[in-house]
């Protein structure tokens, strides 16, 4: 497999929070060009936009190009809780029910045989097959520093 490029995919750049950029998910970053990229890829930005990359980008388990964002509609994402990893697979709203689909559940449920899986549309976990210990410490390492530096910030 080669290098993998962003391209035409900015969909990191709609669906998450950034809260470095009073950025709400499911909005466009104000500095995002979809489909084109940063418009300030070469300047000043948040650390976050150069250190990201979706499992996708990255090869991670050998994603085939079926997981391309922008025709899978979901971000796929390796996290590390603790001493645990769990793949997060995030959907696009406006496909909530795509992660069901073919050729795309079946993977999921090879996934699931392999390891923690988390299947995430904004805050609502829509699958997983996590333990309820595992999901609390997802839940006060990954999204509590989120969630907090949101109630800190006023959004325009």
């Amino acid at each position: 497999m080669g290098a993998r490029t962003c391209g035409k995919c900015s969909m990191c750049c709609y669906l998450f929070d950034l809260p470095e950029l009073k950025k709400p998910k499911n909005k466009w970053c104000q500095h995002c060009n979809p489909g084109k990229g940063c418009s300030i890829h070469n300047q000043e930005r948040a650390e976050i936009c150069g250190t990201y990359s979706c499992s996708w980008l990255l090869g991670a388990g050998a994603l085939p190009d079926e997981w391309f964002p922008p025709k899978s509609r979901m971000i796929v994402n390796h996290l590390v809780v603790g001493d645990a990893a769990i793949i997060k697979i995030v959907l696009h709203h406006q496909y909530p029910n795509k992660w069901k689909e073919e050729p795309y559940h079946s993977m999921i449920m090879r996934m699931v045989k392999d390891g923690h899986v988390l299947v995430q549309m904004g805050a609502q976990i829509v699958y997983t097959n996590c333990s309820q210990e595992l999901l609390h410490k997802y839940v006060n390492t990954i999204c509590a520093p989120v969630a907090h530096a949101l109630a800190t910030m006023h959004l325009t």
